[in-house]
């Protein structure tokens, strides 16, 4: 028996294992597990295939062929996964269809591969190099590395803008692995353009791809069933109160020695108010206390304590109160980016963002827009 056959037995034991705990998984992120499992199965086919194949038990077919491709929706599964895993909110029926359209795709490509005029060996190096023009194997293998870069790229760009800081060494490795899987696959994409040249070959593909799902895939699952809350931030978070407007006019006890009368003091505090609403300086990114002080023509410290006295909050926590009250206004928009709603609403950081909406809200962007959405469909 070959090396490359022990090598996918392995594999098929331990994903059928994984996707077992996976299942049976009890908890809130169960949906999200059951995505990976999922993912996992959809490369069980494929193991199976390649220890037939290798060993020469069954001869290719295009049933077996179809099987064995099932690994090619194991990206779109991890995407759900990943998307699950972030606001715990499962998407409409018909999306799941439409990310079946590249796996079909692949499909009538592979049976025309195999049945057409110019018939590829799928375990033939030299076939999916092919030169110009390309062969079919050629073509397939340049849609399947795109297709797993599209939704690697789709998954990363998900935990990168909803994961809430802190973020958790697990959160941190998924994002690794990823990464990893991302890179070997456009480098995958890099080498099926660079088969396009006669007489160029470089690695054995279905060692390669078993390595890949075995090494990226299964160790994504073992760290989901360890720490299935992975993005969930690993701090007690608390709402920020009080919000913007609601007055304490009782001084804390270190200005009670102020020469700040409480008259003058109540008509900064409203002088302050009308000018974060008229003149929204908090959307300047680089707003300091000073250019505060400045525009309304009162000292520092002065204005320091009116802050502190009416709303119980320092100086940044009191503006970017009004910055999420901003953010939440524009997160009612579905089509704007939380990127574009952090940097809109004067944050001068996504972690910034994140972090400040979540203490107001106990939301992260991402949830308060799919809350919003919800609110006005119904």
């Amino acid at each position: 028996m070959q090396f490359l056959s022990y090598l996918a037995i392995a594999a098929i034991l331990m994903g059928m294992l994984l996707i077992a705990a996976l299942i049976i998984h009890n908890g809130p992120r169960g949906g999200a597990h059951r995505w990976l499992a999922a993912s996992l199965a959809c490369g069980l086919g494929y193991f199976i295939n390649l220890v037939l194949l290798t060993e020469g038990l069954t001869k290719s077919s295009t049933g077996t062929l179809l099987v064995s491709h099932l690994l090619y929706l194991s990206p779109a599964a991890l995407y759900f996964y990943v998307r699950q895993l972030v606001n715990n909110t499962p998407q409409r029926r018909w999306q799941y269809f439409v990310h079946l359209l590249p796996f079909l795709v692949l499909a009538g490509c592979m049976i025309w591969i195999s049945t057409g005029p110019r018939q590829a060996d799928w375990f033939n190096l030299e076939d999916a190099q092919g030169g110009w023009p390309p062969n079919g194997a050629a073509i397939y293998g340049m849609l399947y590395y795109l297709i797993c870069v599209s939704y690697l790229f789709l998954s990363l760009r998900w935990l990168r803008f909803e994961t809430p800081p802190p973020i958790k060494p697990s959160a941190k490795a998924l994002t690794l692995l990823l990464s990893v899987h991302l890179l070997l696959s456009f480098t995958g994409l890099v080498i099926a353009l660079l088969r396009l040249i006669p007489d160029v070959a470089l690695w054995p593909r279905g060692f390669y791809s078993t390595s890949a799902t075995l090494v990226i895939y299964y160790t994504i699952a073992l760290i989901g069933l360890l720490d299935p809350d992975m993005l969930t931030s690993g701090e007690n978070i608390k709402p920020t109160e009080p919000k913007p407007g609601k007055e304490n006019q009782e001084p804390p006890i270190k200005y009670r020695t102020s020469a700040l009368t409480p008259e003058v003091a109540k008509t900064y505090w409203e002088n302050l108010q009308q000018l974060m609403v008229k003149e929204r300086p908090f959307l300047n990114n680089k707003l300091r206390i000073a250019d505060l002080s400045k525009q309304l023509d009162v000292p520092e410290n002065h204005l320091s304590q009116i802050i502190n006295q009416f709303s119980r909050n320092s100086f940044f926590e009191f503006v970017n109160g009004y910055r999420v009250e901003e953010a939440k206004h524009l997160l009612n928009d579905r089509d704007l980016n939380i990127g574009h709603v952090a940097m809109e609403s004067g944050f001068n950081s996504q972690s910034a963002f994140y972090r400040c909406f979540k203490q107001a809200t106990g939301l992260t962007p991402r949830q308060y827009q799919q809350s919003s959405d919800k609110l006005t469909t119904s």
